[in-house]
């Protein structure tokens, strides 16, 4: 697995999603890129092999089968969740969580046979199971199988622990910023005296803000190279790249997300003009497209069928 790969592979992936969704907050693509590689990353490439699709990526980005007496948060047993309302629908839902994770990670497939265990870390983010308490719907709907659904709990939590902070700023986050930004993800809260040597350790004696501290800075320097919506590498009105005509007879769907699988959201007439705000795809199969004239992005269409204004 290497950190440099799979960190461009996301952002060609998920950049232009991600860009469009924090346009108005401090939060940069580096600092989520540092934070999903952090915490799911080491699956990454293992999980592509064997997931036909988006939904079925996302579906198996779980993890976290530590429980008592190590585990600290709820729920520590599976009797302290299935006492919760619909907790023994959640076990069940954590216990194939698990499966899913033990076909595609074999370090995970021994831990299958022992009931007590199931997932506790869901999503390309790792949304934490203590959660249940307070947001059963997400889990119980698995919501993490979407990527709207996975980094719009990423951009609630992180946007909580920038304010506890003091760092929800009115310009974009410095490295240093959004590292700390990361840790109070990671474990709660960021302690000023520890630095980055905080959060959970490996066997190799690193922090977990040292690593995401390493992945931010890795993925600063490869985003200024492969995302086409960074600053400075727009061109033309409202951050588009250029207006492009739809050229297919009976229209052109517009998706949530760069896949044929991806919610239809509308139907773009043949004729229409709208705004290219960026590329996504190997081969840039898939335009972000803007389709009301004001920068904002309503979702992508295949390019293949934009013929330049």
């Amino acid at each position: 697995m290497s950190a440099r790969k799979e960190i461009n592979w996301f952002l060609e992936e998920f950049g232009l999603r991600i860009e469009s969704e924090i346009k108005k907050t401090p939060f940069t693509l580096p600092m989520f890129a540092g934070i999903a590689y952090q915490e799911t990353g080491y699956l990454w490439s293992r999980i592509r092999e064997h997931a036909d699709g988006e939904e079925a990526f996302l579906d198996a980005c779980v993890g976290d089968v530590i429980g008592a007496p190590r585990r600290k948060a709820f729920p520590r047993t599976p009797q302290e969740l299935k006492a919760m309302p619909n907790g023994v629908e959640m076990y069940d839902i954590g216990r194939n969580a698990l499966q899913i994770l033990g076909n595609v990670a074999p370090e995970y497939a021994k831990y299958v046979r022992h009931k007590k265990r199931f997932c506790r870390g869901y999503g390309l983010f790792q949304y934490d199971l203590q959660f249940f308490k307070e947001d059963p719907n997400y889990f119980l709907t698995k919501g993490w199988r979407s990527f709207e659904g996975t980094f719009g709990k990423a951009l609630s939590e992180a946007t909580t622990k920038a304010k506890g902070l003091k760092l929800y700023l009115d310009r974009k986050l410095t490295i240093a910023e959004s590292t700390k930004v990361a840790i109070a993800y990671n474990r709660g809260s960021y302690d000023r005296n520890l630095g980055w040597k905080q959060g959970h350790r490996n066997g190799a004696g690193e922090y977990y803000g040292e690593l995401v501290n390493r992945y931010i800075k890795l993925a600063t320097r490869l985003a200024a190279r492969t995302t086409p919506t960074s600053p400075g590498l727009n061109a033309g009105p409202n951050n588009s790249l250029g207006r492009y005509i739809v050229n297919a007879r009976s229209g052109l769907v517009l998706r949530s997300a760069p896949s044929i699988s991806s919610t239809r959201l509308t139907v773009a007439p043949e004729g229409q003009v709208v705004g290219v705000l960026g590329f996504a795809g190997k081969d840039h199969d898939w335009a972000l497209v803007d389709l009301e004239d004001d920068g904002l992005a309503d979702g992508f269409m295949a390019s293949a069928f934009l013929i330049k204004a």
